[in-house]
């Protein structure tokens, strides 16, 4: 079984695939092992008893490098760079 993660994924094409995929009598579909989607930055951000909630964490911003540099202690270089992401993303979750 495969889940599709996506960081902010509401606010990318994420949401727009979905619809295609979705959309009545369409012929577009995700790989038959993808049945699940996730948005780790939707989760961390309403769930208050999540650790890294801004009210446990003290985080200014959960965007993807301040949660990682927050989690790992360590910057995340290359960010927006697709293979870096993905990589800091499985780190996160």
């Amino acid at each position: 079984m495969g889940i599709l993660i996506a960081w902010n994924g509401a606010s990318c094409d994420v949401e727009w695939l979905y619809r295609y995929t979705q959309a009545p009598g369409s012929i577009l579909t995700f790989p038959p092992r993808v049945k699940y989607y996730m948005d780790p930055y939707r989760e961390i951000s309403r769930t208050p008893g999540c650790e890294i909630h801004a009210s446990k964490s003290k985080l200014q911003s959960h965007t993807l490098s301040s949660v990682y540099d927050f989690l790992k202690g360590e910057k995340l270089s290359g960010t927006h760079c697709s293979l870096v992401d993905a990589k800091a993303q499985a780190s996160v979750v």
